[in-house]
């Protein structure tokens, strides 16, 4: 009996230890099932696209594309599911995102809160589980609600909180290349460390600003992007009559010059043969006589062509006013009563 005893008080604890060992694996993992993401629902339920209508209201066309999309969206949907049970976080991000943005159900921001979480996106998390609870409404249970306001209230204590003014009215405002909305932008909540919040607005230069902010603060920021320069850019209407003028000028004038060098050789050649045949008969020197002639003639013709042609260039370029411009450099005109002791003048300019 001794013997017996003996053995028995060490099986008796060792049972003991097992079923305190069960107990605790137990409950280890109902506080697994209970933190765990994506829980609920399976698939998303059969919501309409549309606010509901009387039956027969729809037509078939209507409810086979209703039906479509949300096919589509239960498709997206569990392929959440699959990434998230393989970890990958952001790929089960997006498949959630775009099944919520085919058939909206609330149950999907929770699923889509908690992944923001894993992926250390607090703000965003925030966001999500804040809608959920408002679209929810009634439809989640009290159990559910008590829990998700108690881990917003955790959230809220890894954000920072930013309000975002500007003197430009309208300015559209982004933060980490995101727009958030137009200025001025209340209550917007970020994660903590260093975000880029950007000002602008059409006709302006936006403004990037890096502001740090830590978990919990309140930070208020005043942005404004800078309006481009109006700058009035004035043509000068100009007219190709001054230029064709002065090009005749400067071709007339090389004709001149070439002309009165061709008339000088002539006459020398002339003068060096009369000079040279002494006693020639009569007449002998006619054309060359008769070839200085036409030079001469030539150049005086090409000289007063370009003493006409520049007369006309510098009246074209100096004087020759456009008529607009003319109406407005002229002066207006003024008159004026003068009265004196003696004798009361009129006078004016017109």
């Amino acid at each position: 009996m001794r013997n017996m005893s003996h053995y028995q008080r060490p099986l008796g604890r060792f049972r003991r230890a097992a079923l305190l060992g069960a107990a605790a694996l137990l409950a280890s993992s109902h506080l697994f099932a209970q933190s765990a993401p994506a829980a609920e629902p399976a698939a998303p339920p059969a919501v309409e696209p549309e606010p509901a209508a009387a039956p027969g209201d729809a037509s078939s066309g209507e409810q086979a594309k209703a039906s479509s999309e949300i096919e589509a969206a239960r498709v997206h949907f569990r392929r959440g599911i699959e990434f998230f049970n393989d970890e990958s976080y952001e790929a089960a991000l997006v498949e959630f995102q775009r099944a919520y943005e085919i058939a909206p159900s609330y149950q999907i921001l929770y699923n889509t809160g908690r992944i923001h979480v894993a992926l250390k996106n607090y703000a965003r998390a925030l966001r999500d589980l804040r809608k959920y609870l408002a679209e929810g409404g009634a439809n989640i249970s009290d159990d559910r609600r008590a829990q998700v306001n108690e881990f917003i209230r955790t959230l809220q204590q890894k954000v920072a909180t930013l309000q975002i003014v500007s003197k430009v009215p309208g300015a559209l405002i982004s933060v980490d290349d995101h727009p958030v909305g137009t200025a001025p932008v209340q209550g917007l909540v970020v994660n903590p460390g260093d975000r880029r919040v950007t000002a602008s607005k059409p006709g302006y230069l936006p403004v990037t600003v890096v502001v740090k902010v830590t978990a919990t603060e309140a930070r208020r920021l005043e942005i404004s992007p800078t309006k481009v320069a109006q700058s009035k850019v004035v043509v000068q209407r100009s007219s190709i009559a001054p230029v064709i003028a002065w090009t005749a000028t400067g071709l007339l004038t090389a004709g001149a010059v070439a002309s009165g060098i061709v008339a000088l050789n002539a006459e020398k050649d002339l003068n060096d043969r009369k000079d040279s045949e002494i006693g020639a008969p009569k007449g002998a020197f006619d054309d060359d006589a008769d070839k200085v002639k036409t030079w001469a003639i030539a150049t005086d013709a090409l000289a007063a062509g370009a003493l006409i042609a520049g007369g006309i260039s510098v009246y074209l370029t100096f004087f020759n006013q456009d008529p607009a411009e003319r109406a407005a450099t002229a002066p207006k005109p003024q008159l004026g009563l003068a009265v004196t002791p003696r004798d009361v003048a009129l006078h004016g300019t017109f």
